[in-house]
């Protein structure tokens, strides 16, 4: 098995776990280009994103707009505080670093003063090829 099929795994895994335990706000961003999440290319659209823990703590990422197919879980690697000019500002971001043609979501913010930045593997980038942060702001919406 590759490592991102086992990281899946455990991912879908603990999903499960904390479906029913913990439910999260749902925030809500729509994306204008397509982008990587978790190793899946997903399009351009309104996506909803939710960190959930369960009894573990680990946190698990779902985003997933309502499109067939346009859906990620994602284990971030690491966490951390957030950036002064996003507390500043209080509104929940998502953070893409971007190459030439191709984005992938590297950090997800929930808004809260005190809660961390979950931060995501992206693919490598080529030796010399640019790069760009962009960041999209996220609401807060209803859960369904």
């Amino acid at each position: 098995m590759t490592n991102l099929t086992t990281k899946l795994m455990i991912a879908a895994a603990a999903f499960v776990a904390v479906a029913g335990v913990a439910s999260a706000e749902s925030m809500e961003a729509k994306i204008p280009f397509a982008f990587r999440a978790s190793g899946k290319v997903l399009a351009p659209g309104t996506y909803r994103v939710r960190v959930d823990r369960g009894t573990s703590g680990v946190p698990v990422i779902f985003i997933g707009s309502r499109e067939p197919g346009q859906q990620a879980l994602a284990v971030p690697f690491a966490s951390g505080s957030a950036k002064k000019d996003w507390t500043s500002a209080g509104t929940a971001l998502l953070s893409f670093e971007c190459g030439v043609g191709r984005c992938a979501l590297n950090q997800v913010w929930m808004g809260d003063g005190g809660s961390p930045v979950y931060k995501l593997h992206v693919p490598s980038l080529g030796k010399d090829e640019p790069r760009h942060v962009t960041e999209i702001v996220m609401h807060s919406v209803k859960a369904d």
